[in-house]
């Protein structure tokens, strides 16, 4: 027994088991996405920033090693996993200057600067002993819990695992000749919004792209609604065709939420029952993680890195209030020639997109029926193109004004790609096809003071053949797409659900 006590009160054990621990529970938060070699890298990472905090401790306050390697070990706990401490502060009903980054920084530091110069000279085997004991039962739980996840079932990491739609579609469904099937194509476009939206908070009209669409046999509706602000969410919503249970999330945790969500993107309600009646099944976006579809990229693959650093006290720092290094020359370039990077990567998605949909259409009258889901990452943010459909240059792009006009210029040529696409699919395609174009969400970073609402107002068109769409309400919410397209092309019975929209902030979810 003592030995064991020995071993625990060893002041460099907690060096070695500190790390390991951050690293496994980041893991686990969004198993199975986070490699054993990812997190192993990460371990490795938080052990030489503890070194280094532990020489500097060393030279400075002239401790011994073990002793520099234990208050490293204990100022480095507050630091890594400031994160959800902060997202616990946020919501307490205290003043908003005690959870502000002005308060709690200085605040943090210099308790940490007592803490070391008062202890410095200390044996602290006891608190050693704490410290280490405490890490192991951690560890033992994060193994225990990771081995719980290994055996869970796939549909638990979804989500939406309850999959209602499913079972309400079999419990109504007629039979339906495979020859009468439509093909489908769903066109997203992010953050697109509708008409009324755009002319309201950027004064900007939409209506010649719509009639031109309406020309084209397309159904508009400019009072549509998304469900959710945040596209991995809204878009399982809609194939899905539900609103997803969070009840056994962490709002705050907004990395395992995009992660389920992600997943959901490849097993969900509406592609099950389309699976069902036989249809190919083609995802053409870079949104699915780490599965990723034909597109051999993932749009969120920087999830990974930011899912650790952002619970730290830096990573928070650098996401909440690192804008202002920006206005500092070095830092300025470096920004530019990140956009630059990641401008070069998005056009490359959207080539990648538009080459895998082409690919698709086809006029064989014996083919499968197939869905199509077509996700574009423009109008959205970073505005990297103009609308001519040309990458811009990012060392021109500043100010709230020309920000505007970065979307606006995104929206000019989304229009122009919608018109030179749907044209594609109805000559190249069979005339039974329905096509969608619609918005993941609205506009939402204008400084309009209805902006919760306009988040929500996205641009939503259909063209099916037998112009069912004609009957759909007006406001149709995202959840009720693919119910009404069942109901009318699948011969269901499949009731509709009330639109709701719910609003993802840092602190908690809004819904109305």
């Amino acid at each position: 027994m003592q030995k064991i006590r020995n071993i625990l009160s060893n002041k460099f054990l907690s060096f070695l088991l500190l790390p390991v621990f951050f690293a496994w529970k980041g893991k686990n938060q969004i198993f199975p996405e986070i490699s054993f070699l990812y997190a192993s890298i990460v371990c490795l990472i938080n052990m030489g920033f503890l070194a280094l905090i532990a020489g500097l401790i060393r030279s400075i306050l002239k401790t011994k090693t073990n002793q520099a390697f234990l208050l490293a070990t204990t100022v480095s706990v507050p630091l890594l996993f400031f994160g959800p401490a902060h997202d616990f502060l946020k919501p307490l009903p205290i003043p908003r200057l005690l959870t502000s980054y002005t308060f709690l920084v200085p605040l943090l530091c210099s308790i940490l600067l007592i803490y070391l110069y008062k202890n410095k000279n200390k044996q602290l085997l006891r608190w050693s002993l704490y410290l280490n004991s405490l890490l192991i039962i951690f560890l033992i739980s994060e193994a225990s819990k990771q081995i719980y996840l290994a055996f869970q079932q796939p549909e638990t990491r979804l989500l939406d695992k309850r999959f209602e739609a499913c079972r309400e579609y079999t419990s109504t469904k007629k039979n339906t000749p495979p020859e009468n099937l439509p093909d489908i194509y769903l066109l997203i476009f992010d953050e697109y919004a509708s008409s009324p939206s755009l002319q309201q908070t950027l004064g900007f009209n939409n209506a010649s792209f719509e009639e031109e669409l309406k020309s084209k046999g397309f159904n508009i509706f400019p009072k549509s609604g998304s469900n959710y602000n945040l596209t991995l969410v809204s878009m399982s919503s809609i194939l899905n065709m539900d609103y997803p249970d969070l009840s056994g999330i962490s709002i705050k945790n907004q990395s395992e939420i995009l992660y389920k969500a992600s997943r959901s993107l490849g097993d969900n309600a509406l592609f099950r029952i389309l699976k069902e009646n036989n249809y190919s099944i083609t995802q053409a976006h870079a949104l699915q993680f780490p599965e990723k579809p034909e597109i051999n990229a993932s749009y969120f693959s920087a999830m990974l890195y930011q899912h650790y650093l952002y619970q730290t006290l830096f990573g928070r720092l650098f996401r909440d209030c690192g804008y202002n290094l920006f206005s500092i020359p070095v830092f300025e370039k470096w920004n530019i020639r990140y956009n630059r990077f990641k401008c070069e990567e998005l056009n490359g998605y959207f080539h990648q997109t538009d080459r895998l949909l082409k690919k698709t259409c086809t006029s064989d009258s014996l083919a499968r029926p197939q869905f199509v889901y077509a996700h574009y990452t423009f109008p959205h943010e970073p505005h990297c193109i103009n609308e001519e459909g040309k990458l811009r240059s990012m060392d021109s792009v500043s100010g709230k004004t020309l920000f505007n006009e970065g979307y606006l210029n995104q929206i000019r040529f989304a229009n122009r790609y919608i018109a030179n696409i749907t044209e594609y699919i109805q000559y190249n395609n069979r005339q039974n096809t329905i096509i969608i174009i619609a918005g993941d969400h609205g506009f939402k970073s204008h400084s309009d003071e209805n902006m919760p609402t306009h988040i929500f107002k996205n641009f939503f068109a259909i063209k099916d053949p037998l112009r069912k769409s004609e009957k759909w309400e007006q406001s149709i919410s995202g959840v009720n797409i693919f119910r009404h397209i069942l109901n009318d092309y699948m011969q269901a019975n499949m009731s509709y659900l009330p639109g709701r929209t719910f609003r993802f902030t840092t602190e908690k979810l809004e819904s109305r």
